[in-house]
């Protein structure tokens, strides 16, 4: 027979007749074949796998094989109150491409101190705010307080108890697991010192936290309850985000 390639070439048998045409290669990566005029084929466009992890595609000039571009969350080191990692993209062109990518835990956090340095008199039984702290976002939050305290019982005639807890502003609420005894002492007794409170908090958005403080006695108010500040000492309320 013969087929239509050029120059024509013509298949038989006989002593005289050309050999028979040559075998294809079955293995995968082989893209010739025969066309349908017998002649041997290279394709333009090579099969592609059509497993749906494949991201090679034919474009209109050939061959696509898409890229992936990586773009950090506040790269370059920047500080941000609306995370609590920040992840950094580095990308080193070349052959093959390098990216970098590293994270550094960017935790929002503050600290609110008593201003001026002074001492609130929180003796009348009624809650106190001696401190507050403003949380930017939703998240969960690590609140730790210093009180610098004194309580003078004298003429009191019982027990003085000096209470603290975290009150939630924005909901109008008292974070009542948070309740801590600050101090106690027996009547006729003088007691300076500082008191540590802390306490895990979660919100769903921006919230006012405040740090109240309210004393009761047994047998009638103390002679003297203070919380603030003095040359040994501050009163201040940090706080830390520890998980969005």
């Amino acid at each position: 027979m013969s087929n239509c390639c050029c120059p024509p070439v013509v298949f038989g048998t006989g002593a005289s007749a050309p050999p028979d045409p040559p075998c294809l290669s079955t293995d995968a990566d082989n893209g010739l074949s025969y066309g349908t005029d017998g002649c041997l084929y290279a394709s333009a466009a090579p099969a592609l796998a059509g497993d749906p992890c494949n991201a090679a595609q034919h474009g209109a000039d050939g061959l696509l094989v898409p890229r992936t571009e990586l773009e950090g969350v506040a790269p370059g080191g920047s500080t941000s109150t609306e995370r609590s990692v920040d992840v950094d993209i580095a990308h080193t062109p070349g052959c093959p491409d390098t990216w970098t990518i590293g994270a550094r835990l960017t935790s929002a956090s503050g600290v609110a101190v008593r201003e001026p340095c002074e001492w609130i008199d929180v003796s009348d039984g009624n809650a106190h705010t001696v401190l507050t702290a403003d949380l930017p976002e939703a998240g969960t939050y690590w609140l730790d307080a210093n009180l610098r305290h004194q309580i003078d019982s004298d003429g009191a005639g019982g027990m003085i108890f000096m209470y603290g807890g975290f009150f939630d502003a924005t909901q109008g609420a008292h974070v009542s697991e948070s309740t801590t005894l600050i101090e106690h002492v027996r009547p006729d007794v003088y007691s300076h010192s500082t008191t540590s409170l802390s306490y895990v908090y979660t919100v769903a958005e921006p919230t006012t936290v405040e740090l109240r403080v309210v004393t009761s006695g047994t047998a009638g108010p103390p002679a003297q309850a203070q919380i603030g500040c003095d040359g040994n000492g501050r009163s201040r309320l940090s706080w830390t985000k520890v998980a969005d």
